[in-house]
């Protein structure tokens, strides 16, 4: 498939199984340096119906839009500065559960996670275990989280301070006008522990290993009671509620629609001496700025996502199963 070749970057997209599944798997291949990363989750929902042309045109704040048919799934592209947003509108009614098969040998990372939105408050609740994976010689003391909300929840965030008084000096206009309430969005880890261990929410803190700023909540850093030895495996408990802000930087709402994007705390990454061309061994976890992609091992996402049952789901990964809920919701893994 095409698209102006102004935007730069190129996509392909290919099917899991027969076509008429409601996920895919996308397959991306790009020229653009901004868009290289180890790997990324996002979700979103929306409402049936959603007329996406006027809603993504909107979101983006760009003229026009792009529709490529695949058969029974389309695949809108909607150029963006960072790049190119991707997202999956599932044509075919039907369901059709898949077998999930590893495509790594041993993953550093795996979430077994269940999580709500709610759209009275725009947050999503949640929880998850995480299996960490030690897969160096070191013996590490600490461990480093993404908290890439928190970028949202003041003017004095890092990503705020560089994107509305830095270099851009902008922000969405609908961001602008939203009250104090609905514009900011937030994460917050209410409860973190060792599985069938010792509780750690009170050795959290926040750190800034790029710019000091005491005021970015962006990256956490949790002291471990014993260190994790090399090659050794750690079982984490993690409660967490995400407040989501009003759309902006490829996250957030607007009216009834969710992009949901980084959502979750999101454990760093560890690399040994030698690895990226590091002298020792230590956490690659940076601050969220404006001008910069996620960073993340490669593992394994296994989530049951509850929401609305009017609303349609479109995600990275492969629908295993749906479960329609008394409340008038729908929870999907």
């Amino acid at each position: 498939m095409g698209y102006p070749a102004k935007y730069g970057p190129r996509a392909a997209v290919r099917t899991l199984g027969r076509c008429s599944a409601p996920f895919v798997e996308a397959e991306f291949r790009f020229q653009s340096s901004l868009l290289t990363r180890k790997n990324s989750s996002a979700r979103m929902a929306v409402p049936t119906g959603t007329d996406f042309s006027s809603k993504f045109s909107d979101i983006a704040g760009m003229k026009k839009t792009y529709l490529f048919p695949i058969r029974e799934l389309r695949v809108l592209l909607v150029p963006s500065m960072g790049g190119l947003i991707l997202v999956l509108l599932f044509l075919s009614g039907h369901s059709f559960a898949q077998e999930y098969q590893p495509q790594i040998e041993r993953p550093i990372v795996r979430y077994k996670m269940s999580a709500t939105l709610d759209l009275e408050t725009k947050q999503v609740k949640g929880r998850y275990r995480l299996t960490w994976w030690n897969h160096t010689a070191d013996t590490i003391s600490d461990l480093y989280f993404h908290l890439y909300l928190n970028a949202f929840k003041n003017a004095d965030s890092t990503f705020m301070r560089e994107r509305l008084y830095g270099k851009w000096k902008t922000a969405p206009s609908g961001w602008r006008a939203a009250d104090e309430e609905t514009r900011w969005g937030w994460v917050d880890v209410d409860r973190l522990r060792i599985a069938n261990g010792p509780d750690l929410t009170d050795a959290m803190k926040f750190v800034q290993p790029d710019d000091g700023n005491e005021k970015d909540q962006t990256v956490m850093k949790v002291a471990l009671p014993t260190p994790l030895g090399a090659y050794e495996t750690l079982e984490l408990e993690v409660e967490f509620t995400s407040k989501l802000p009003y759309q902006f930087a490829r996250t957030g709402f607007q009216g009834d629609f969710f992009f949901i994007a980084q959502w979750f705390p999101k454990i760093g990454v560890y690399e040994a001496a030698g690895e990226r061309g590091r002298a020792e061994g230590g956490w690659n976890c940076r601050q969220f700025h404006p001008r910069t992609e996620f960073y993340a091992d490669y593992g394994v996402y296994d989530v049951d996502l509850t929401v609305p049952s009017n609303y349609v789901v479109g995600a990275t990964g492969a629908e295993r199963s749906r479960c329609e809920n008394a409340d008038g919701t729908t929870t999907y893994n």
